[in-house]
């Protein structure tokens, strides 16, 4: 029998390194936090430092670019599905039909009721490109979801995708061919894109300036990045510190508020044009999921038609207070 190591010590098979600060490169931080893979229950202790200089918090000391596979187990969900339309509204009982409709509320509210488009619902991001074709790249694509509704919207897609399982279940769900590898070793020309999505992709980057960078040579004039990740700053993070859903480390390496995500882009050459905050409720329930669990109290609750309401209504509110757990910035390049 192999016993399973302890949840506090970081198994053999991974390697950590202590890095400066992956926005300025300073050597001065202080440890905020400490958390540990709520999401798999992987073993590991991780640390969470902000930077004396710009004020990122990121994962430090972090497992290794060569050792990090180890905390994306195959059934790693973004891997093999995403929130899109297409998932959130897929047949399966009245719950699905429940998410549905919540769906097409937050389409509702985004396109009626909130004039200035503060808030974006995630599960219907394709509305930031409403009216707009051209040639897109999704950047950590993850199952291809998201590129499939692009190309169904009229747009010409690519992906780029590090997993083998998200780059072959895009492959046979989709016909999708995504790149696999970084975007630094991809061969697309310069100035061949409209438009550079990265949805929930760059809290995972070991390094986001050399990302970026890469980025804005791809971009045509006039083109756009979206850029999606959680919101450190959100009132969910201060509610759930180390639990929430958010954080989820280690697989997270940066978390980003929105003053260090713009900060962040206007180094690497964009200039940020708009701010979203997402409705969607997932990482209120997911995180309430985790401290349910953590009280030996069973988290199967957070699936109940009444709570998943009760949390959607909540989701609206920290958008319209610009504090929710997710956040979506468009930018262009300076």
């Amino acid at each position: 029998m192999i016993s399973r190591p302890d949840r506090d010590e970081n198994p053999e098979l991974v390697k950590l390194e202590r890095v400066p600060c992956p926005l300025c490169e300073s050597h001065s931080y202080y440890r905020i936090l400490e958390g540990r893979d709520l999401l798999h229950g992987l073993p590991g202790k991780f640390e969470i430092q902000k930077c004396s200089q710009c004020e990122l918090v990121f994962t430090n000391p972090r497992p290794t670019l060569e050792s990090i596979d180890y905390y994306y187990p195959s059934h790693y969900t973004p891997h093999r599905t995403a929130h899109c339309s297409e998932n959130i509204s897929a047949p399966g009982g009245s719950q699905s039909r429940f998410r549905s409709a919540l769906s097409r509320l937050g389409w509702f509210l985004y396109c009626n009721l909130d004039r200035k488009h503060s808030y974006v619902p995630i599960s219907n991001r394709h509305l930031l490109f409403r009216g707009r074709t051209g040639v897109i790249l999704d950047i950590g694509a993850g199952s291809g979801e998201f590129l499939n509704c692009m190309r169904t919207a009229g747009w010409s897609v690519a992906g780029i995708e590090t997993s083998d399982n998200a780059v072959r279940f895009a492959r046979e769900r989709y016909g999708i061919e995504l790149f696999q590898g970084k975007i630094e070793e991809a061969s697309f020309e310069e100035h061949s894109f409209d438009a550079i999505t990265m949805w929930w992709s760059l809290e995972h980057v070991h390094a986001p300036n050399d990302v970026l960078r890469a980025s804005i040579r791809l971009l045509k004039p006039g083109g756009m990045i979206v850029v999606g990740v959680p919101n450190f700053a959100g009132i969910e993070s201060k509610l759930f510190g180390s639990r929430c859903f958010g954080l989820d480390v280690p697989r997270h390496l940066l978390h980003f508020t929105p003053h260090t995500l713009k900060k962040m882009l206007q180094h690497n050459g964009f200039n940020v044009h708009k701010i979203y905050f997402d409705i969607d409720s997932m990482v209120i329930r997911e995180s309430l999921r985790y401290v349910l669990r953590e009280k030996q109290m069973n988290p199967d609750i957070m699936d109940n038609i009444f709570a998943v309401g009760a949390c959607f209504v909540l989701g609206i509110v920290f958008a319209k207070l610009r504090r929710s757990g997710m956040m979506v910035f468009v930018a262009k390049r300076a």
